[in-house]
C-alpha cells in the first residue's frame, strides 16, 4: 500500500483557479486596508464620531447609545455646560438643559479619522495634504492647524500639534467669543 503526502492529498489548482484564489485575496486585504478610509469618522467643521454640531443630546444618545460618562462644566463664556463622553471623544453642549445642542466635539482617539486619513497622530504635512482649506500657525507658543474662521458663529476645525509635532487634539465647534 503506497503512502500518500499531505501535500499530495491536497487538491490541484489549475491556472484559472490560482489567479481567482490570489485575485480573492488582494480584494479581501485591499477592503481591510481600505476600510478605516472609506469611512470618515472625523468630518471637518461637521463633527466626530457621529456626533455632529447642532444636535441635542436625545439625538446623540439615540446615534451612539449611552453615554460612557456625563456631566456640567463649566464654561467662561456660556456658564454651566453639558459634557458627554465616549471613549476619548466629548461634546459639548451649549447650556445644561437636556434640549441644548453640541457646540463643541472633540477627541483624543487615534481610531478617529478624516476620510483622506488624517487624525490624532498625524504630522503638520499630513494635515496640510489631507484637509482642504488648513491653515498652520504658531500663537502664543501653541502651534495648530485649522479649518474656518474665528468668528462668533462661524464652525472651526482644529487639530492642535503637540511639542513633538503630531496632531494631539481635534476639535470641532462653533466660535463663541
Amino acid at each position: 500500500m503506497e503512502r500518500m503526502s499531505a501535500a499530495s492529498r491536497l487538491p490541484r489548482l489549475t491556472l484559472p483557479s490560482a489567479a481567482l484564489l490570489v485575485l480573492a485575496l488582494g480584494a479581501a486585504m485591499l477592503t481591510l486596508f481600505m476600510a478605516p478610509i472609506a469611512y470618515a469618522r472625523i468630518v471637518p467643521q461637521r463633527g466626530i464620531g457621529d456626533i455632529d454640531l447642532g444636535m441635542t443630546r436625545a439625538e446623540v444618545v439615540r446615534t451612539k447609545g449611552k453615554p460612557d460618562g456625563e456631566r456640567l462644566v463649566r464654561n467662561e463664556i456660556i456658564g454651566p455646560q453639558r459634557m458627554v463622553r465616549y471613549g476619548k471623544t466629548r461634546a459639548f453642549f451649549g447650556g445644561f438643559r437636556r434640549n441644548a445642542a453640541v457646540v463643541t466635539v472633540n477627541t483624543r482617539d487615534p481610531a478617529e479619522r478624516t476620510r483622506s486619513g488624517v487624525g490624532v497622530g498625524s504630522t503638520v504635512a499630513e494635515v496640510r495634504r489631507g484637509v482642504r482649506g488648513i491653515a498652520c500657525r504658531n500663537e502664543f507658543g501653541f502651534h495648530t492647524c485649522f479649518k474656518g474662521r474665528f468668528r462668533p458663529g462661524e464652525r472651526v476645525t482644529v487639530f492642535d500639534i503637540a511639542r513633538r509635532g503630531r496632531v494631539s487634539l481635534v476639535l470641532i465647534g462653533f466660535v463663541i467669543d
